[in-house]
């Protein structure tokens, strides 16, 4: 299964064809915007889904900001545990900054937790955000950047 990377929403990039994905991980079919419109006041309109499934929304550019992502494809290993002995900085997929990211040796489907906004977080191995008992694509999903 290919894995994603949810950047921050791009007006410009989406229109260009890139995938986009809604905060709640529902790929947006198809997108509209609607040019001359203040970007607080709806100017988009995006196909949620597909088939009978399929809604549509509005936006305000401001609130598409908040609540859609480009979904753009990554290595499946970004996150790379053994990178943190090396000073990899380590963020989430929405670029928040995972501090005291720390790998247990566990059985457990959650081995990896760290700390994003004053809060405990955990991860599977691989760096997928756990939602309840199930993992499915986030915002929280870790990437790795080489040290600065």
């Amino acid at each position: 299964m290919e894995q994603h990377r949810l950047e921050p929403f791009d007006l410009s990039r989406a229109l260009a064809g890139e995938p986009v994905v809604s905060c709640s991980g529902v790929d947006i079919s198809e997108i509209k915007h609607f040019a001359g419109i203040p970007t607080n006041r709806v100017c988009i309109a995006a196909v949620l889904g597909v088939g009978e499934d399929a809604r549509l929304r509005v936006y305000s550019l401001d609130l598409a900001r908040e609540s859609l992502r480009i979904k753009t494809p990554i290595d499946p290993h970004s996150f790379d545990p053994c990178k943190l002995a090396e000073g990899w900085i380590v963020r989430t997929c929405d670029g928040q900054e995972v501090k005291q990211a720390t790998v247990f040796k566990s059985d457990g489907p959650y081995t990896v937790y760290g700390v994003v906004n004053g809060r405990v977080e955990r991860w599977t191995p691989d760096g997928c955000y756990c939602i309840g008992h199930q993992t499915m694509v986030s915002p929280l999903d870790l990437v790795m950047y080489p040290p600065e």
